[in-house]
């Protein structure tokens, strides 16, 4: 209780003071050096000193404090009482005390500082500034020593200078070393150890019997060739990586294709990979190693944490949460990156330079810009090498044709003429014809839900959706079929909106509309399952829009959902196939715009506009579609010139060709990693080009700061992490430039990140690392040179 009073006693903000009760100023001659600086340096230097400056103000620098800083004057020579320095740590301003955090000034300290102005602000040049500290100057950083080994009594015992170290502290407590184990207690804790399993009783046996010098390492041996090996010792790296078989958050869907990175860190422990091979296939195999598979397999370690299924599909990266889910992704895979490989924390540089370690903000977005470019996603790959290899080749031969193809298209595609958009008009009608033919004949199973708005906030938040009928036509009636999707058996009338309008116009942007019921004043009963069908009066119109006003409650938010949208005209639903418009949309699975205009409420088929016997009018229509694609197709060419005919036609042909090798070969596996080659999902979409990466002030996505290139950390020893890339948007160069300066041998971090391991696996239970547990870029330190290695 006393020490509880003591602490309020000296932080709690004093009550203001008159100007003219202000402590008395010392009667003493002052001195900077001895009297001042010590106080600055004590009680401002925290946030106006060389490492940070609020309010442009510097305590630490003579000119600096002089000048003062966005509020003014800090100090009047000669006039301590007018000076802002004096009354905000003397309490005259209760909003802001100063110091902000920690112990007041005491009377005495302000009359010193009092003085010190009254009498000039005497500030002489031999008073060297504060320098800021030197943040790289921290122990895991730098090189290590190699400290000289202690003298120990048993020398004997010692076998190599880790146990000279080991007994020199057992003397110095006056204890003795442990006996050595017998064979019996070896074989179990060398099994147990590399393998998780016990020896059988005749391993046991032959061990006991074994008369050969080299028994033990020659047991040592066997273990580490046993497949139990790499299965025993993959759990650690796959529990550092966070890997999981389902997505996580609040979804937590399965992943149905995580398994095959898990099967390949086992296959690479049991093989005797090499560290900075096995470094550089899990950040870029497909790019620096792109015949092999594992190549690709590896890719799972950037995927192996939690993904957000709803901020990556249901919300659009344009809006905050959905930025914020792609920001989180990228953290996810950095913190992974460097945690993992460097045995280093950077994420709290997200929202600020890290306060000891000369991490930075800079850095951390450095590392998120790495990337910026891929996704988790399924993947594909050949588990043959061989088939592998052949894939790449046809593949790298197809993509300059594919480019000159594109080319040539886009300039075809580009040729038009009267007949052309007439052509097109028709083959657009028969089209949306032949679709209705489709559903009908999809039978009762609904496709999708209907149509889904974005999750709201508020009740009170407004939403639309219309329809383009595509012509002016005289409306009989709009009709609203309320959603019942099948993730929510019960709840008939799902998002139906509370309060809502309709209105109709003859302009896309409803700049003049008619009202064809406005239900924005009182609640509107929600319908369940029955039909909602509002007159027209035959008003013509080619758009038709239903806003919501008031929202429907989910689970403590807000939506606006709907089955299907009718429109009548002369006794014909003209909404089918309609191009549909809104404010926003979730598209995704179930929901989609396009579920709207699709005959389908939520489960069922709403009714077949066709009559059973028109089954030859859909063979009349595939004709016609197919006459007409035909004739626009040689009209296009009629209209080309001969260079780009003969052009397109050579490329058609070649690609052609290898398409038809390619897909000959056999069918390829799966695996979920990251790339940018994937199925569209509602708004999860393959970046074309890696995405903008901002450094966010304290972490807002709100307060993007600078445009930030791919790059290391700057204070890391060892290679340069400026990566001088040839193509700063090239995705794949910037996880190859980030896997060769993590597993570049000079790189001190990675070094000491696999010893901290090695450590903490085999030294830390008894045991002395195998050769290639320090296999990097082929140096292969035995433990004696573990501390040179290092340094």
């Amino acid at each position: 209780m006393l020490l509880f009073l003591v602490a309020v006693a000296t932080s709690a903000p004093a009550v203001p003071v008159d100007s003219n009760n202000l402590p008395p100023a010392a009667t003493s001659k002052v001195d900077f050096v001895r009297d001042i600086q010590p106080l600055l340096a004590q009680h401002c230097y925290t946030c106006h000193g060389p490492d940070k400056q609020e309010n442009d103000l510097r305590w630490d620098e003579k000119s600096a404090a002089l000048k003062g800083g966005t509020s003014g004057l800090a100090l009047v020579p000669g006039r301590s009482a007018e000076s802002r320095m004096i009354r905000l740590v003397a309490g005259l301003e209760p909003v802001r005390i100063m110091p902000k955090k920690g112990v007041r000034l005491t009377p005495q300290e302000i009359g010193l500082l009092r003085a010190w102005i009254d009498q000039g602000a005497a500030w002489p040049a031999e008073a060297v500034a504060a320098h800021p500290i030197d943040k790289a100057d921290w122990w895991s950083f730098l090189p290590a020593s190699r400290p000289s080994l202690p003298k120990v009594r048993n020398q004997n015992w010692v076998r190599n200078p880790i146990d000279q170290f080991v007994l020199a502290t057992l003397e110095a407590n006056k204890m003795l070393p442990s006996p050595e184990a017998d064979r019996r207690t070896l074989i179990r804790r060398l099994s147990f150890d590399l393998t998780g399993l016990p020896p059988t009783p005749e391993e046991v046996a032959d061990f006991l019997r074994a008369k050969n010098k080299r028994a033990y390492e020659e047991l040592v041996d066997r273990l580490l060739a046993s497949p139990r090996y790499g299965e025993r010792w993959a759990r650690h790296w796959l529990d550092t990586v966070h890997y999981g078989e389902t997505h996580g958050y609040d979804k937590d869907k399965p992943r149905l294709n995580a398994w095959p990175y898990r099967d390949y860190v086992i296959r690479s422990l049991n093989r005797d990979k090499p560290y900075s091979r096995f470094i550089e296939e899990q950040l870029a195999g497909d790019i620096l190693f792109p015949t092999e598979p594992d190549g690709v397999v590896a890719l799972g370690f950037l995927a192996a944490g939690p993904w957000d299924f709803v901020g990556h599909v249901e919300l659009p990266i344009q809006k905050s949460d959905g930025l914020i889910a792609r920001y989180n992704d990228r953290d996810d895979m950095v913190m992974t990156t460097i945690s993992t490989f460097q045995s280093l924390t950077v994420h709290c540089a997200r929202c600020h330079d890290h306060k000891f370690d000369p991490i930075s903000q800079r850095d951390y977005y450095s590392l998120q810009a790495v990337f910026a470019g891929v996704d988790r996603a399924d993947r594909a790959f050949d588990s043959d090498k061989e088939i592998a290899r052949q894939r790449y080749s046809l593949l790298t031969k197809m993509k300059p044709l594919a480019e000159r193809y594109a080319v040539l298209s886009n300039q075809i595609a580009e040729i038009t003429s009267p007949e052309v958009h007439e052509l097109d008009a028709r083959l657009n009608q028969f089209r949306s014809q032949r679709d209705q033919f489709a559903r009908a004949a999809a039978g009762g199973k609904s496709p999708g839900n209907g149509y889904h708005s974005e999750i709201a906030a508020s009740a009170d938040t407004v939403k639309w959706v219309q329809l383009d009928l595509g012509q002016l036509l005289p409306l009989e009636g709009v009709g609203l079929v309320p959603a019942r999707p099948v993730d929510f058996p019960d709840t008939p009338g799902f998002g139906f909106p509370v309060r809502f309008r309709v209105e109709t116009s003859t302009n896309a942007d409803f700049s003049t509309s008619e009202t064809i019921t406005d239900q924005s004043t009182t609640d509107f009963k929600n319908p369940g399952d029955h039909l909602v069908l509002f007159s027209a009066s035959k008003k013509p119109a080619r758009f038709v829009r239903l806003t919501a006003t008031r929202l429907w409650e989910r689970t403590q938010d807000y939506v606006f959902a709907l089955a299907e949208m009718q429109v009548f005209a002369g006794g014909t639903n003209w909404a089918l196939g309609s191009s549909v418009s809104a404010l926003d949309s979730i598209e995704a699975g179930t929901w989609s715009r396009q579920f709207l205009v699709d005959d389908f409420d939520s489960r069922h088929k709403l009714g077949d506009p066709l009559a059973p016997d028109k089954s030859t009018d859909k063979e009349i229509l595939e004709a016609e579609i197919h006459a007409l694609t035909e004739k626009r197709a040689q009209l296009i060419v009629s209209l080309t010139d001969e260079t780009t005919r003969n052009q397109l036609t050579l490329v058609t042909n070649e690609l052609d060709q290898l398409t038809r090798q390619l897909a000959a070969l056999p069918p390829r596996q799966k695996v979920y990693a990251v790339g940018n080659d994937f199925k569209p999902e509602g708004s999860f979409q393959p970046a074309k080009t890696p995405r903008p990466v901002h450094l966010l002030a304290r972490g807002d996505v709100n307060k993007p700061g600078d445009l930030m290139a791919a790059a290391g950390i700057a204070s890391v020893p060892g290679p340069d992490s400026h990566f001088a890339l040839a193509d700063a948007q090239d995705e794949g160069a910037r996880r190859a430039a980030l896997a060769r300066w993590i597993a570049d041998p000079q790189n001190l971090l990675t070094r000491r990140s696999l010893v901290n391991r090695v450590w903490h696996y085999h030294f830390g239970q008894g045991l002395v690392p195998t050769p290639n547990d320090f296999g990097v870029s082929g140096a292969r330190p035995t433990h004696p040179e573990l501390l040179d290695w290092l340094a």
